[in-house]
């Protein structure tokens, strides 16, 4: 709510409403709503299901708030808004909430490695791969202390059936998403002054296209590349980064 996109929000407005089949949204939008508990205030908003307590393992097992609190980081921070970026990314976050500090991953699983893999991830944006990418990058380069820091009080917060809000207190990878949205957050500005759009309200369709996907992986190569990148996987994903934007042999 400090950002510049959400300077004149006086609320995060949170509705527990029948969305079915969506779990949650959240909207990157400030408006005012008449009728609501919050009449008229200026509010930032944000839907989760009344159906999530019907899913089986629900207290245990789902985070939908979490994911969806990082939606409204993500879009106060900037407008890009293509579904490998922000879903990916969202899943990540749930480990606030979640047991462990990122996705587990498969033994044998290694970042994108080409075009095509790349190409995959995109087009599959809530698929396996597509999100242990983000958990692999933070298992290879982001070594910080994973300890939230939060208090008692919160830590001590129980669902009705008596089972913990937080499942612990890890969380690994923060550094490195953060300066991966923080790089995002000036490239959109550079986008807006090219296209002559506005800076915070780009149309539904311009923060979805997959025009930007060669830009934000750059970017993500760029943040990389400050890791001093010397593992051959690494070294295989940026060179893979380098070749998206220029196709030679169809995919399958």
């Amino acid at each position: 709510m400090e950002s510049p996109r959400y300077r004149a929000a006086e609320i995060i407005d949170i509705n527990l409403i029948d969305i079915t089949p969506k779990n949650g949204l959240a909207y990157d939008e400030i408006r005012t709503y008449s009728g609501t508990a919050h009449d008229n205030k200026c509010a930032l908003r944000m839907d989760i299901s009344t159906q999530l307590e019907s899913v089986r393992e629900f207290t245990s097992g789902w985070n939908v708030v979490s994911h969806e609190m990082f939606h409204l980081f993500q879009n106060g921070i900037t407008n890009f808004k293509t579904s490998w970026l922000v879903e990916g990314t969202a899943t990540w976050a749930e480990f606030a909430l979640r047991s462990g500090s990122f996705l587990s991953l498969d033994p044998f699983f290694t970042l994108p490695a080409s075009r095509c893999d790349l190409e995959d991830i995109v087009d599959n944006p809530t698929a396996g791969d597509s999100l242990r990418m983000w958990s692999r990058l933070v298992d290879l380069l982001d070594i910080e202390d994973s300890e939230i820091r939060i208090s008692d009080t919160i830590l001590d917060l129980e669902y009705t059936d008596g089972r913990y809000v937080f499942k612990d207190t890890q969380l690994r990878g923060a550094s490195l998403i953060a300066a991966i949205f923080q790089t995002l957050d000036g490239e959109d500005d550079i986008v807006s002054h090219i296209n002559s759009w506005p800076f915070h309200s780009w149309l539904e369709a311009d923060q979805k296209s997959s025009f930007h996907n060669y830009r934000i992986f750059q970017l993500i190569k760029r943040v990389v590349s400050r890791y001093s990148v010397t593992d051959p996987e690494l070294v295989d994903f940026v060179a893979a980064i380098d070749d998206f934007d220029n196709p030679s042999a169809p995919c399958f």
